[in-house]
């Protein structure tokens, strides 16, 4: 997945303007807004995008906003852009979960470098999610047995003690796992184990 959208949430026409022309020089897609609440109400490209967000607005303030984006569960980070902010500011927009905060004035190389960085977080996370809504899909293609089997396979992998724990043949067991290895898409056991990690299932003891 790739993503080059960013929203400039600024105030501050002239600055929020120099900031819109060299984004979209760079390549990004930019949406520009004078305030956060315009921004909530107007905005449809949220998700998977890089925010540049003024602390301090009249209408809603940036960590208000970035309060409410974390409530909806969206794939966004957050880049602070203030003139002045107190310590207390600066933390509570981290544990938040900010990005960056970035003090007026700031060199736009270093914007530029922010904005690039906190990209590469939003498209590692959204393939991260389309790898994990794959590997769903094939999972629940396994059949309630074979789920079974997978479990024992993660926990122990070898086939004479499934086998033995189940009261099935080695033989069967075998023909188990083909078939839970082909409908996974994997052909080893480290591949399985791999496959495991992307579903976020964690071995199970026995």
């Amino acid at each position: 997945m790739q993503s080059n959208f960013v929203h400039v949430i600024d105030d501050d026409d002239s600055l929020r303007n120099a900031i819109v022309l060299i984004l979209q020089e760079a390549g990004y897609q930019v949406g520009s807004w004078a305030g956060a609440k315009s921004f909530l109400e107007e905005s449809s490209d949220i998700d998977n995008s890089v925010i540049l967000l003024d602390l301090q607005m009249p209408d809603l303030t940036g960590l208000g906003l970035i309060s409410d984006l974390n409530q909806s569960n969206m794939n966004v980070q957050v880049v602070f852009i203030s003139g002045h902010a107190a310590p207390s500011e600066v933390v509570a927009a981290f544990r938040q979960g900010a990005y960056d905060f970035l003090l007026k004035p700031f060199d736009m190389y270093t914007l530029l470098s922010s904005v690039e960085k906190a990209m590469q977080v939003i498209v590692t996370r959204a393939n991260r999610k389309i790898i994990t809504s794959e590997s769903i899909d094939k999972f629940n293609t396994l059949t309630p047995r074979e789920k079974l089997l997978f479990e024992r396979l993660l926990s122990s992998g070898k086939i004479k003690d499934i086998a033995k724990q189940l009261d099935l043949a080695e033989i069967t067991v075998k023909v188990y796992k083909a078939k839970i290895l082909h409908k996974l898409g994997v052909s080893s056991q480290a591949e399985l184990v791999l496959f495991s990690q992307s579903l976020n299932l964690t071995p199970t003891a026995g």
